[in-house]
């Protein structure tokens, strides 16, 4: 019984169950309100509470890590609470939420490279392939049962019963990084393995219907066939000519298969171009640069429809720097995430209070439309200077710490270690362009997985040198 009760075979029950929890979370939501919400944080929580109790030496860290977090939210809540308006998209209590998901993720980061620094990793690895294959299961049977959600309201793409195809995108992506080595390096099962990795490219490339599923799986291939494309000219190794051979062809055959059959990913963007720049209601024939709502909005502050205390100056001066920006670009009006770039660069640099550059300007008090998706950069204009170090800063200094690593002990690396790095990076890249990576709580599984084994991975290096 003791053997099973480890805190590692509760972590790898964690990840099993993550995938259980996604679809509860869509499908068993009760007064708007996920179950999952509530029965996710139950074992790290109790994990770190035992660890806590248990091992003397982590509890100084605890502490201090839980009082810098706590402060930061505190004081970021007092600065939202005097920030919010009739134009705020949530209240108090929703930007909370944000805050109390990304310090959740922060300390299940620390609970994984606690309990696996130690040990062999191999057993992670086959967790997380399950976890993997749980997702992409439940996927194709809502596609067969033609019971899958589509991932656009357009109709465009399947999402099976999750909530956001962004989410599931971002979790297979990630995922791809860590079992392409992982299946390619195993001599047992090969059938299976090639089957497994053909069923996620094809999902992500043909079928998801996101720019993030059909780039993410190019790049994934891409880094692994240019690792060990490197690692076969710089370092003579003689034994990856076929795999090197095997991921060119099929690099080749994603992208001539994308361009002579399509996918739901390139009908979607028709459908963008076909609607830019018109009014919805086809109302007049104005070419339009900014979103619909937008331009509305813009036109009634010139009327002087709306009343003084439903924005502050600052947000009026940003909608007003935005729509003289985008006439002069001739923007897309489809393409929000540059908007929202844009406003919120104005809006950043017409708030003077050295707080809200510190401590962040709120990630919800702007209308829902412009809440910031590039989640990187929310953190740093929303969040403040603090908030980013405190966020981000734990997985850039894995990043960089295993960069320094691996260049410092190159001949001890191997492909799977560079291929994890390449996929860490590709989790900033995604959460820069695409957004809610970091934050949703269904993707931290893949992001936690992927910095704790590079991490890991990093150390033994420097173990096995010294």
């Amino acid at each position: 019984m003791k053997r099973l009760c480890t805190k590692e075979n509760f972590l790898y029950l964690f990840i099993l169950i993550s995938p259980i929890l996604d679809l509860c979370s869509s499908l068993c939501r009760v007064d708007n309100h996920s179950v999952s919400l509530i029965l996710r944080p139950i074992i790290p929580c109790a994990l770190l509470m035992y660890i806590f109790i248990t091992d003397k030496s982590t509890r100084k860290k605890l502490i201090t890590s839980g009082f810098a977090y706590l402060t930061y939210m505190v004081i970021h809540l007092l600065l939202y609470k005097n920030l919010i308006t009739d134009y705020s998209y949530g209240g108090i209590n929703y930007e909370a939420s944000y805050v109390a998901n990304y310090t959740y993720l922060i300390f299940t980061l620390y609970l994984f490279i606690y309990v696996f620094k130690k040990i062999d990793t191999s057993n992670l690895e086959k967790y997380f392939l399950i976890y993997t294959i749980m997702y992409i299961v439940s996927i194709y049977l809502s596609i067969i049962t033609k019971t899958s959600f589509s991932t656009y309201v357009e109709g465009y793409g399947y999402r099976g019963w999750f909530n956001t195809g962004g989410a599931v995108g971002s979790i297979l992506i990630g995922a791809l990084f860590v079992l392409i080595p992982y299946l390619f390096e195993k001599k047992d099962k090969i059938i299976l393995n090639v089957i497994i990795l053909a069923l996620i490219i094809f999902y992500l490339t043909f079928l998801l219907g996101t720019r993030t599923g059909l780039f993410g799986t190019l790049a994934a291939l891409g880094s692994y066939f240019g690792i060990q494309l490197i690692n076969f000219l710089f370092f003579s190794n003689k034994n990856n000519i076929k795999t090197i051979i095997i991921s060119f062809l099929i690099i080749i055959a994603l992208i001539a298969s994308v361009t002579i059959f399509g996918s739901s990913t390139l009908s979607r963007r028709h459908h963008l171009k076909d609607i830019d720049g018109q009014v919805p209601d086809g109302s007049n024939t104005e070419t339009i640069y900014m979103a619909y709502d937008l331009v509305i909005l813009k036109r009634q502050m010139e009327n002087n429809e709306i009343p003084k205390t439903y924005m502050t100056d600052a947000e009026k001066t940003a909608i007003i720097k935005l729509d003289k920006y985008s006439k002069d670009k001739k923007l897309s009006s489809t393409d929000l995430r540059k908007q929202q770039l844009i406003y919120h660069h104005y809006l950043y640099n017409a708030q003077h209070d050295f707080l809200l550059k510190i401590f962040g300007n709120g990630y919800l008090t702007n209308m829902g439309m412009l809440t910031l998706e590039m989640e990187t950069i929310a953190l740093f204009y929303n969040f403040g200077i603090l908030g980013f170090v405190l966020f981000m800063g734990p997985f850039l200094a894995i990043f960089i710490y295993s960069s320094i690593e691996g260049l410092k002990y190159l001949k001890k690396t191997d492909v799977a270690y560079w291929t994890i790095m390449a996929g860490c990076f590709m989790t900033y890249v995604i959460s820069t362009l695409a957004g809610h990576t970091y934050f949703n709580t269904s993707v931290m599984i893949v992001i936690i997985v992927l910095h704790t084994l590079l991490y890991i991975n990093a150390s033994k290096l420097k173990g096995d040198c010294e």
